[in-house]
């Protein structure tokens, strides 16, 4: 755990001192020095999409769009929906995406399509290859396939001027025959075909043929063809397909949607078909049951006497009042006609015969009725002059008697007649309310077969109406869909897109450069400024060496030993001299006490410990005192080169007793008081000979005869006899090389502070304006005690040496171009 947090501890760490010393000068000058890789990325970057764009095949989107009829515009549409009780729109639709690309659909077309054979001219690039679909300038023709494994096989055909062709294919192994006339066929183990020119133009050139099985069309239809829903129309599908070859997209597409129709309009028929049969075979059963129904209806009408059940009710009804009417109107008769009768069985003489009796209505009855009358007012207008035994009176009463036999005859058969009549009356009335006692029953029963033969009846009528509406439909039925919009290429390809491609390069440009800078200005760990220092030791500054671009062309020019060169000497009053001078100063002033013993270190070689030393060495012996470098750097030394002197006898030698101090020291032929002492031949045992007090006698030796002794010690960071040397001497002095020195060597320099302590350990920056220290402005920077020394333009300017401004106008461009593609940071 504690692992985990040191880890995060660090990381939060290096981004923070990452955000707080943010340096944009450092991040400018990385990006500089990184034009190098930026121009390789963006010509890359430019040239990919640039070739991807030019060498890859234009493809292009190709749609058509089928919507869906309203579901009136079609019977078949209507019954169906309302037979199948689903929504015709959604559910259909949703059917007929699957269905478009369906095995079952697609098998109808794949010999169709023309794909059997796929036609490609070869491009000039090796494997670059066109389509060529129904443009093609020669057809294979009677064309055999014996091994099925030949199939998507890429076979290269190459037509020759001299009407000859040329085949070639691998498979297994190589197959290969030239120089076959184009009349004749091509036949081998696996396939046999003929050409067949079709062009009138230019034929000749090289050609690949695939032959395709009608499984791999269908599948490349299915994996192709992409079907949708229109998102702005649920009631339309959109059908697409990219290809290179426009043509044969909008064909496949063509014929897919058309078989759909064709499909879907047979598929209608099929079920309208369907529906026929099923309608006949209906009709048939049903009307057979509605002939019994009728034949059962008939003889319950025939048996029963029902015709109308209303109209009988009503006939009923009314007789029953009728025969109750006759009955009542019968028997008043019959009681008048019997008071008649009593009446005249009363009454013998007929002049004591009432005639307000009741009369029948009989035309005898009336009649004689009428006679009687007569008579009886005849008689009574005699007697009302007469007496009654008038002869006249007499004569009527016989008349009237007479009369009144015949009518007593009419009454009693009248009575007679009428009693029967009553009694059949009677008979009937009986008779009727019987029957429409018994009507509810038998209309129920009525109802209920006529219910059931009009339920038949109306069932096969609407089967028969069913039977001619799909009659009708079946005539005039199309595809529930119309083509609104045929297949049709977009004009612009859709893949590669030019401004796609190019900008993506341009993203990845973007990206890959800020990647790049940032990814090294991150790692960037080079010593740059005073401020790094600053910020991590306490050590003291004894000054800033300037950028000496001579002595660091000739270091470049020889990487393996590079020669550390006097330059103090050259201009007096050059910028380089001024500042070894001012170091000179700033060591007088630190230490308060006399010093003799000066020795530069450094981390690694290359860092300029030698470079410093010798010119430092260099502005003492031009104050007139005796100096004398000592080359302690046994295993690399510089100093005997950088003189220019015999390195036979040196320090080593010295060292070892092979030699007197005398026979070492050599002039060093500069300046007359300025002496050497060469390291001389490489020991086996620099450690050894070292850390020997022989050293120390020899040190005690120098001090004694010369003012100041410097000594070149090996890097500190690479062996351990540095820390030694620079311990025994007055002035210890680190050299850091701005732009090339490590922020990491700085913990090192403390450590050896800190083993140094209480003597003090100084600390030169070399050939600080070099890289990415040129952007920092350290020359502000004070040393010593309150002595400030700035380097200003118009100060610069007056100094001489080899800074001026004719040298730096001659080499300006030169060095512009050189830095510019210069990507070491």
């Amino acid at each position: 755990m504690s692992d985990i947090q040191n880890n995060r501890t660090k990381k939060d760490d290096f981004i923070f001192d990452l955000i707080e010393n943010f340096n944009p000068k450092l991040l400018y000058y990385i990006f500089r020095k990184s034009a190098l890789f930026i121009i390789i990325i963006g010509t890359v970057c430019f040239i990919v999409p640039f070739l991807i764009f030019r060498y890859s095949e234009r493809v292009y989107d190709t749609n058509t769009v089928l919507i869906k009829k309203k579901s009136n515009e079609s019977l078949f549409s209507k019954e169906k929906e309302s037979m199948t009780g689903v929504d015709n729109n959604e559910s259909k639709i949703n059917r007929d995406l699957q269905l478009i690309t369906s095995d079952i659909v697609l098998d109808r077309i794949v010999d169709s399509l023309d794909l059997e054979i796929e036609y490609f001219k070869n491009g000039k690039i090796p494997g670059n290859k066109f389509e060529i679909y129904k443009k093609n300038p020669f057809r294979l023709s009677r064309s055999e396939i014996k091994n099925n494994a030949i199939y998507r096989v890429p076979i290269t055909i190459e037509i020759n001027p001299d009407n000859t062709y040329s085949v070639k294919y691998r498979l297994g192994s190589t197959y290969s025959k030239d120089n076959i006339s184009i009349s004749k066929p091509y036949e081998d183990p696996n396939l046999r075909f003929e050409i067949q020119v079709t062009a009138t133009g230019k034929t000749t050139g090289e050609y690949s043929i695939v032959f395709n099985s009608k499984d791999y069309i269908r599948d490349y239809v299915q994996n192709n063809v992409q079907l949708q829903i229109n998102p702005k129309q649920n009631q339309s599908i959109i059908l697409s397909m990219s290809n290179a070859n426009r043509l044969k997209a909008e064909t496949i597409l063509g014929k897919v949607t058309s078989n759909f129709l064709d499909f879907d309009k047979t598929e209608n028929q099929e079920r309208v078909e369907k529906s026929l049969i099923f309608l006949r075979d209906q009709i048939d059963t049903f009307n057979k049951d509605y002939e019994v129904s009728q034949d059962t209806f008939s003889n319950y009408i025939e048996r029963n006497k029902i015709f109308s059940p209303e109209a009988q009710l009503s006939n009923y009804m009314a007789n029953k009042a009728e025969l109750e009417k006759n009955i009542k109107e019968l028997s008043f008769q019959i009681s008048g006609i019997d008071g008649l009768k009593h009446s005249f069985q009363k009454n013998k003489n007929a002049k004591n015969v009432e005639f307000n009796l009741a009369v029948p209505s009989s035309p005898d009855f009336v009649e004689v009725y009428e006679s009687l009358k007569k008579m009886f007012e005849q008689r009574k207008s005699l007697l009302l002059d007469y007496k009654p035994e008038y002869f006249a009176i007499k004569t009527i009463n016989e008349q009237i008697e007479s009369q009144l036999d015949y009518y007593k005859s009419l009454v009693d058969a009248n009575y007679s007649l009428a009693l029967k009549k009553q009694a059949f009356l009677n008979n009937q009335n009986v008779q009727n309310s019987i029957e429409l006692n018994d009507f509810p029953k038998k209309s129920a029963n009525y109802r209920k077969i006529e219910q059931e033969s009009n339920i038949k009846r109306q069932f096969l009528i609407d089967l028969f109406e069913k039977q001619s509406q799909f009659l009708i439909t079946k005539s005039g039925i199309v595809s529930d869909y119309l083509v609104v919009q045929p297949p049709k290429s977009s004009t612009y390809p859709v893949s590669p897109r030019k401004v796609l491609l190019f900008g993506i390069g341009f993203a990845l440009f973007i990206l890959a450069t800020i990647l790049i800078v940032l990814f090294r200005y991150v790692y960037f760990d080079k010593i740059i400024s005073i401020k790094q220092i600053e910020n991590r030791s306490k050590i003291q500054m004894l000054g800033i060496i300037p950028l000496v671009k001579e002595a660091v062309e000739r270091s470049k020019k020889k990487k393996n030993s590079p020669v550390s060169k006097v330059m103090v000497l050259d201009k007096s009053k050059s910028k380089i001299s001024e500042t070894f001078k001012r170091v000179r100063v700033n060591m007088q002033y630190i230490e308060k006490n006399k010093f003799q013993t000066i020795a530069t270190t450094s981390t690694i070689p290359g860092e300029g410990k030698t470079f410093v030393l010798i010119n430092l060495a260099s502005v003492f012996a031009m104050l007139n005192k005796k100096v004398i470098i000592l080359d302690l750097d046994l295993r690399k030394p510089r100093i005997a080169k950088s003189f220019n002197i015999d390195n036979s006898v040196g320090m080593s030698t010295l060292l070892s007793d092979n030699c007197e101090l005398k026979e070492c020291v050599q002039p060093s032929g500069l300046l007359p008081n300025l002496f050497l002492i060469p390291s001389g031949p490489i020991p086996p045992n620099p450690s050894e000979l070292i850390m020997d007090d022989k050293f120390k006698k020899i040190l005690k030796d120098l001090k004694s005869e010369y003012d100041y002794v410097f000594i070149d010690t090996p890097p500190a960071g690479i062996v351990n006899e540095s820390v030694e040397i620079i311990n025994k001497v007055d002035v210890p002095i680190y050299i850091i090389r701005a732009n090339y020195s490590r922020i990491s060597f700085i913990e090192s320099i403390e450590e050896i502070r800190n083993q140094l302590y209480p003597k003090e350990l100084y600390l030169i920056v070399n050939q600080h304006g070099d890289g990415a220290s040129s952007y920092m402005n350290d020359y502000g920077y004070g040393y010593g005690y309150g002595y400030g020394y700035k380097y200003g333009k118009y100060y610069e300017d007056q100094l001489d040496g080899y800074y001026t401004k004719e040298n730096t106008i001659q080499s300006n461009f030169k060095q512009k171009i050189k830095s510019f593609f210069d990507w070491k940071l």
